[in-house]
């Protein structure tokens, strides 16, 4: 890849230059889930089961979710309206199904740090028969078997329908069916288990820090973990509450605990909660040091959940005019399918080492502020949530820590607690303290929350990809990191609004030495070259034999850049093409044997910037050649077009990523200093891949990268080269780079005042993917006139994606493109 850049220069004074290169700090990467959470009817669900009992409670929504869906696929009229409603599904039951999909494709992935299983079954009187449709549709969708038994015989039935949730919770649910007798009166048992078990990440709490101390709500003591870490955590001004975030080992769980600031606020704090509220209160999280203080917790809780779904409108599934017909066939014996109870059991254990739950749930830390305290030692709220698809697993209110069981079976007003209990005197002070003054203000600006400085500046790498994209359809390829090394350089240049414009654009600090220093450890790494992995940056300003650069800049270009200067004459444009093209070949060894010709040329260009980046990569695990056949690729205009697909069978990091609709795999390269970042739309068509690219503007790589796991992976990729040459002068100005191209160019830290501006930016990148590995280069040319002159799961990249080269160590994009259709 090359970056050519043409100028005016003149002559200035240079002061000692002093670089210092300050290391890249480990930024915690937790971001909060970016895409529409589906948790409306989570929240109602708590606050609805809270007002019918006074003690500790716990609901598992997604459980009770997966439940009631499938009597969704089977309603009509008023009873699939009502269901709909009270979810707050799509309009159309296909989108509703994909939603379901997705979130059971992100709860089923598998990870050694954590351990979540669930399983849902639906059991039918052999009286019935199920329509072929409906188990169709909640097969494909939903994984659920129907499995036909006989309820009079209810022992037998009770034993299958008790294994099943047993094997689920790993027998911490043994009997949901503890009184044979309700198989007399059913006809249909829809029964859904979750079971979730994690480690706290990072291990803060230990068994020997645990004291006993008064929780305010109850005379009892009891015993409470403490420690002091850095955690996410925020005052929230609304609530007078504090919110903390306790992820689980694995990066995908967390338990959040919101905390009133005083005794007896609990339920007035649930009640004024919105699921909007709760979704924007992890931005405003910072990572600081916390004194913690929390009960270890132990209780189960049983719901009959028919009046609080009645008061969530959920009514006529309970009523004889309840329209389920699209479940079944009848036979003579059977009768008119109606609800006649909903039961949810659920339990939670939270200690020193984590939590288990059945019905459950898992989270991670972070870095700003100090000497927060986090006391529950009065009642809280609690919800555990999957941080990768938003889900929330498990919710609850702890009113005592040491109430093992709980039951709701009929509405009720719930009253206020009847006494507080004295507080331990060490902890007071800390129980009724005020907010950090000024906390709000000085950490408003959530949009930094959780990002690091290396997605900082891939938001421009996945911008010029997305621009590129919307101007040249078709396969794309862009060198990343040589267009914004020409582009820094320029910025090096430049001054006023044409500065304030590079820095906006590239998310540069107005500090120049933080500026070299991205560069510093982005490229510089890869100086040293290996007989597996290469990537190397060559950068060089070509001069008219007139033109003098200030001082200022040749040196800053020498010192900073690694730079070099050489002298043309561009009077003989045949021979300085020559020349400059040999050099770009060189560079990439030839990979790009020509980055410009006559066309390049004004009569006014005076100066000649030119970067080039050259990767090369070999498969940390080759693909078997033998292995490659020709298979479908799906081009949107023309289907089914045949191409040599790649083929390996190995361990890789992989993921489906809710955020952005997407199938994610990491393919590395040896010495695993680089990697192949390939993203499916889970939909084919250009539109899929159009909202892919649009999505990844909300979702940092950092982000992706934390949700992928080891999986072994039946992985097909295609064979496939692209080569680009495009000038982006366009992507630029619609980026916000404008004045670089205009008569008001100010680039006069580098020539004299208003004496040049840039022409043109010229791209010429390309790739080759084979097994072995991948090559790619990449060049970019600017050039600049003067003024007064002229103006086994199975990854099958059998469809349109798009992919990124990324340095392992930054989680830098090195190149990025889009593949969409064979010899293109």
């Amino acid at each position: 890849m090359v970056i050519v850049v043409i100028v005016y220069p003149g002559a200035s004074y240079l002061a000692n230059i002093t670089f210092n290169r300050t290391s890249h700090d480990d930024i915690d990467d937790f971001v909060p889930y970016q895409g529409e959470k589906f948790n409306d009817f989570d929240w109602k669900l708590l606050k609805s089961v809270a007002k019918s009992h006074h003690g500790n409670v716990l609901v598992s929504p997604i459980s009770l979710k997966l439940s009631l869906i499938l009597l969704y696929e089977g309603a009509q009229d008023t009873t699939a309206k009502e269901l709909a409603a009270a979810m707050n599904l799509p309009a159309l039951r296909f989108p509703t199904r994909d939603k379901f999909s997705k979130l059971l494709l992100s709860l089923q992935e598998r990870n050694p740090e954590y351990e979540l299983d669930i399983g849902t079954s639906i059991y039918m009187d052999k009286s019935i028969l199920a329509r072929q449709r409906y188990a169709s549709i909640v097969k494909s969708f939903y994984n659920v078997d129907i499995i036909n038994t006989n309820f009079s015989d209810t022992p037998l039935s009770a034993k299958m329908i008790n294994n099943f949730v047993n094997n689920v919770t790993k027998g911490h649910i043994s009997s949901l069916i503890s009184n044979d007798a309700v198989l007399d009166d059913n006809l249909m048992f829809i029964v859904s288990a979750l079971y979730f078990q994690g480690s706290w990440h990072r291990q803060p709490f230990s068994i020997e820090n645990t004291i006993i101390g008064s929780f305010l709500m109850s005379a009892l003591q009891t015993p409470f973990m403490q420690t002091n870490h850095r955690f996410y955590f925020a005052y929230i001004a609304e609530l007078d509450s504090k919110i903390l975030r306790l992820p689980y080992a694995g990066h995908k769980y967390a338990m959040y605990i919101i905390l009133p600031r005083l005794p007896g606020q609990v339920d007035d704090v649930l009640q004024r909660i919105t699921p909007s509220s709760v979704n924007s209160y992890a931005w405003i999280m910072q990572e600081v040091p916390v004194d913690i203080l929390i009960p270890k917790f132990k209780f189960d809780f049983t719901s009959h959940l028919e009046n609080t779904l009645r008061q969530l409108g959920i009514r006529d599934i309970f009523e004889d005019t309840a329209t389920l017909i699209g479940i079944l066939h009848s036979k003579s014996t059977s009768r008119r399918l109606v609800v006649t109870d909903i039961v949810q059991k659920a339990g939670i254990e939270v200690n020193e080492r984590g939590t288990t739950a059945y019905t459950a749930t898992e989270i991670e830390i972070g870095n700003k502020i100090n000497g927060e305290t986090f006391y529950a030692n009065h009642p809280f709220l609690f919800y555990i949530e999957d941080e990768i698809s938003g889900t929330i697993l498990y919710m609850g209110v702890v009113n005592n820590p040491q109430e093992e069981t709980g039951m709701v079976e009929a509405t009720e007003p719930r009253g206020a607690p009847k006494s507080f209990a004295q507080m331990p005197p060490n902890f007071k002070e800390q129980a009724a303290e005020s907010p950090v003054p000024g906390y709000m203000d000085a950490h408003a600006d959530v949009a930094r929350v959780g990002i690091g400085i290396n997605d900082r500046q891939n938001y421009f790498n996945i911008e010029l990809l997305q621009k590129l994209a919307q101007i040249q359809r078709g396969n794309v390829i862009v060198g990343t990191g040589s267009v914004k090394t020409a582009l820094m350089i320029l910025a090096e240049a430049a001054a006023g609004q044409t500065r304030e414009q590079f820095e906006s654009t590239l998310r540069l600090s107005s500090n120049p030495d933080e500026q070299r220093s991205i560069f510093g450890y982005t490229i510089d790494p890869y100086k040293d070259a290996t007989n597996n992995i290469e990537l190397k940056n060559a950068i060089k300003l070509w001069l008219a034999t007139d033109v003098r650069l200030l001082k200022n800049y040749s040196d800053i270009l020498h010192y900073f850049y690694k730079g070099e200067i050489q002298s043309v004459n561009f009077n003989n444009i045949g021979e300085t093409i020559k020349i400059i093209n040999e050099w770009a070949a060189q560079q990439t060894h030839g990979h790009i044997n020509s980055i410009i010709d006559e066309g390049f040329f004004s009569t006014n260009t005076r100066i000649i910037l030119t970067t080039a980046v050259y990767f090369k990569g070999v498969w940390l695990q080759a693909f078997d050649k033998t292995a490659t056949s020709l298979r479908c690729f799906h081009v949107a205009a023309v289907g089914c077009k045949k191409v040599p697909l790649m083929e390996n069978i190995a361990e890789y990091k992989y993921a489906y990523v809710p955020s952005i609709d997407a199938q994610v795999v990491q393919i590395p390269y040896k010495a695993n200093e680089a990697s192949m970042l390939i993203l499916l739309p889970m939909h084919n068509g250009e539109r899929a891949l159009d909202d892919l690219t649009r999505n990844l503007a909300f979702t940092p790589i950092s982000a992706i990268l934390a949700s992928l796991y080891d999986t072994e992976l039946l992985l097909q990729i295609p064979r496939f080269s692209i080569i680009n040459k495009v000038d982006l002068r366009e992507s630029l100005e619609q980026l916000g780079i404008r004045d670089l191209f205009q008569k008001n160019a100010n680039l006069t830290m580098a020539f004299p005042a208003n004496t040049v501006k840039v022409n043109a930016v010229i791209h010429n990148a390309r790739i080759d993917v084979n097994e072995e590995g991948t090559v790619a280069s990449a060049i970019t040319g600017v050039s600049v006139i003067p003024l007064m002159g002229s103006t086994t799961m199975t990854f099958r990249a059998d469809k349109p994606f798009i992919f990124f080269l990324l340095d392992n160590q930054t989680n830098n994009i090195l190149f990025a493109g889009r593949f969409t259709q064979p010899d293109d």
